[in-house]
């Protein structure tokens, strides 16, 4: 169905840009409605789709292509250059096994396959940046929200699995060389679909009596978070803003979550009810930051999911069933 979707086109400097379902990037001109150029960003005839919108600055041109339904392919996000179509860098969100294509940061990629179970690393995939990609004149950076991986159930992925970075991230790059800065990971170890793939905010804020820009996103987890724009450190204690029971909390200043056996419905014959459900307490509908209340509005969904293991291999998310009705009335 990504054929299908497109989240929005781009514009900068009396172009639009537009990504197809087919794996295209394609600039406009803006006056005239001519094709400029045309870039692929992925194979025709792959598993690949692209179902975001481009985002743009800095004379660049940033594209996410998605595999995240599907979770057959590594993830990675592209730069073009806005004049010409021609790629800059290629930065993968999961790391490959020895002799598979490391982008323009290998150490980075080193660095994320030790977070992995070896045997899974040889078919690891997931890590979509299907939706937000923002870019920070101020910082020079690129932010990228990188979604789960394939399968869902953590028992899936090995024994002896890490964090899977970085899957379930918000990463930092230098946007014009695509290199790695940082990273920050929202749902380590993810069993239930909670990525941070919706718009971040990028703003100036007073904390402790000195301004600092920071990075604002409320994942599809339940929890609000606030990180330094140029570290990564976590600023804030986090919040839950729907009602949550995959972790009980989120530690600070380390991050980590505190999980809750109560979610964890890959160890329960009968399945668990997890809050948020896979569809996530805010997923790419855009949220927003007011300088003069101080205040973050978010699109939110309160709605949870029972979550059973499903033998038969057939169901959505891998062995996996998922009731959505649960607890609703006519």
């Amino acid at each position: 169905w990504g054929v299908r979707i497109t989240r929005g086109v781009a514009y900068q400097s009396g172009r639009v840009f537009v990504n197809t379902g087919d794996c295209r990037l394609v600039a406009i001109d803006a006056a005239r409605g001519k094709k400029v150029w045309e870039s692929r960003v992925c194979p025709a005839d792959s598993d690949y789709t692209i179902t975001s919108a481009p985002r743009v600055g800095g004379g660049m041109v940033f594209v996410g292509p998605n595999n995240e339904d599907l979770g057959t392919q590594r993830a990675y996000v592209d730069a073009y250059d806005a004049s010409s179509g021609r790629r800059l860098w290629r930065f993968y969100t999961v790391p490959g096994t020895k002799g598979a294509p490391m982008g323009v940061d290998p150490d980075s990629q080193h660095m994320a396959a030790k977070s992995w179970d070896p045997d899974q690393l040889k078919r690891a995939a997931g890590g979509s940046v299907w939706d937000d990609i923002t870019y920070d004149e101020v910082t020079g950076f690129v932010y990228l929200s990188a979604g789960g991986t394939s399968p869902w159930d953590p028992d899936e992925r090995g024994a002896n699995r890490g964090d899977e970075l970085f899957t379930n991230s918000i990463i930092a790059l230098n946007a014009k060389t695509g290199r790695y800065v940082w990273h920050y990971q929202v749902t380590p170890r993810d069993g239930w679909n909670l990525e941070p793939v919706g718009p971040k905010v990028l703003a100036d804020v007073e904390i402790d009596g000195a301004k600092r820009r920071v990075v604002m996103d409320a994942p599809k987890n339940g929890f609000f978070y606030v990180l330094d724009a140029k570290t990564g450190r976590l600023l804030n204690k986090p919040g839950a803003f729907v009602p949550v029971n995959w972790a009980k909390e989120i530690e600070f200043p380390s991050g980590r979550p505190v999980f809750d056996p109560r979610a964890e419905y890959w160890k329960m014959a009968e399945g668990a009810m997890v809050y948020p459900s896979p569809s996530g307490a805010h997923s790419w509908l855009p949220m927003s930051f007011s300088p003069e209340t101080g205040l973050v509005y978010i699109p939110a969904l309160e709605h949870g999911a029972k979550m059973v293991q499903d033998s038969s291999g057939a169901a959505y998310g891998g062995d996996l069933r998922m009731d959505y009705l649960v607890g609703m009335k006519d």
